[in-house]
This record gives structure tokens, sequence and C-alpha cells, in this order.
């Protein structure tokens, strides 16, 4: 799921290390702008709908997208 996208990268990191710290399982994906903020890694699109809602609940909005590959 996505929740936001910036321009640089440090706005990204900082906004991303926020929610980390409010139990956010969230991360920096890209490698040149937009830097977008997701979280979550959920096989079933079922499940990242249920995440989608329980994170709006807590005032944290986004979106359900496939993810970039995870690396090792």
């Amino acid at each position: 799921m996505q929740v936001a996208a910036y321009d640089r990268r440090e706005p990204a990191e900082s906004a991303a290390a926020r929610m980390v710290e409010r139990g956010i399982e969230a991360r920096v994906s890209g490698s040149a702008a937009p830097f977008r903020i997701r979280v979550g890694r959920l096989a079933r699109r079922a499940d990242a709908v249920a995440l989608q809602r329980e994170l709006a609940a807590k005032g944290l909005r986004g979106f359900v997208t496939e993810a970039e590959p995870a690396t090792p």
C-alpha cells in the first residue's frame, strides 16, 4: 500500500521513520523521484484492502498498489 510520495528522498525517509515510530511497517521505495512510502508486503489483495481500512481508521490514507520485488 502506498501512503505518500515525495520529490526528494530525505523528507520521504523522515516521514517513513515517523511511521515506524508509530508501529507502522513503512519503507521508502524508488531510486529516483518520486520516492514512495509503502506500507506492508501482503500476498493477497484482500489483506492489503484490510490493511488500508485499518490504517485509515488511524488517520493514514493511501491506496493499494503492487509493490516492488523484495530485496534479499
